[in-house]
């Protein structure tokens, strides 16, 4: 990444942190549309948390409960712009269930108390 690069991608960060402070008035769209433009205008790839938290239909910025909504639905994360109805799915990681050797659902290591329950 060269210097000129990096520095506008400072610049996308901060308009970003912008937009998503004052994500309820509406100069915040106008935040998230500078932070893309400067990206389109100078040629540089949008990161991945401004393809994330940016709406790709209206160009509002996703603050979960505030702008968006966040819905967890088998293994997929779907987040609804509550500005323009946009809906994008998203998967995330599930969590594996370990098994004991008995067939039980084996408790967290860090769990002070597994010792007093297992006997």
């Amino acid at each position: 990444m060269g210097k000129k690069e990096a520095e506008v991608l400072s610049v996308v960060t901060y308009y970003l942190s912008l937009a998503e402070k004052n994500a309820k008035k509406p100069n915040s769209k106008e935040y998230a549309q500078k932070a893309l433009l400067l990206c389109d205008r100078f040629n540089i790839q949008r990161p991945y948390y401004l393809r994330r938290e940016v709406c790709p239909e209206c160009g509002s910025v996703l603050v979960p409960s505030v702008t968006s909504r966040v819905r967890l639905r088998r293994g997929r994360a779907v987040t609804t712009c509550l500005s323009c109805g946009y809906r994008v799915s998203r998967s995330y990681p599930k969590l594996r269930k370990e098994k004991d050797e008995d067939g039980m659902r084996a408790l967290p290591r860090r769990c002070p108390h597994a010792m007093i329950l297992m006997q």
